[in-house]
């Protein structure tokens, strides 16, 4: 028999946060100790979901599944760009990676203004 739902370490945490934020708390976990957290918790549901696929097998709904989740993983943040840089500037609208996309048109401009290549 296994335990209650309730005691999954997923919706223990999402309580935990959802308490401390009705009550104001200023609540703030040590980075080392949130890295390990977030990579206990997808560990801990990777390996329930692939127990779950070894009992049930993986059959054509399994895989239709999959397919529209990786489908969806890759659309909703270019449709998440798409309508926030109407919004905001660009390299804004790219949250967290605009790193990478400051390099990429530095890279474009290092080359379009010192080696005389045609970017377009």
């Amino acid at each position: 028999m296994s335990g209650s739902p309730l005691l999954d370490p997923s919706v223990l945490f999402f309580v935990l946060g959802v308490c401390a934020g009705l009550i104001r708390s200023n609540l703030e976990i040590p980075a080392a100790i949130a890295r390990f957290l977030s990579l206990y918790l997808l560990m801990a549901l990777g390996l329930k979901g692939g127990f779950a696929l070894s009992v049930s097998g993986i059959d054509g709904a399994i895989l239709r599944d999959l397919g529209l989740a990786v489908l969806l993983a890759i659309l909703v943040p270019l449709a998440g760009f798409a309508l926030l840089k109407r919004f905001v500037p660009p390299l804004d609208a790219l949250g967290d990676r605009s790193d990478l996309w400051i390099c990429l048109c530095g890279d474009l401009h290092y080359r379009h203004t010192i080696l005389g290549d045609s970017v377009r």
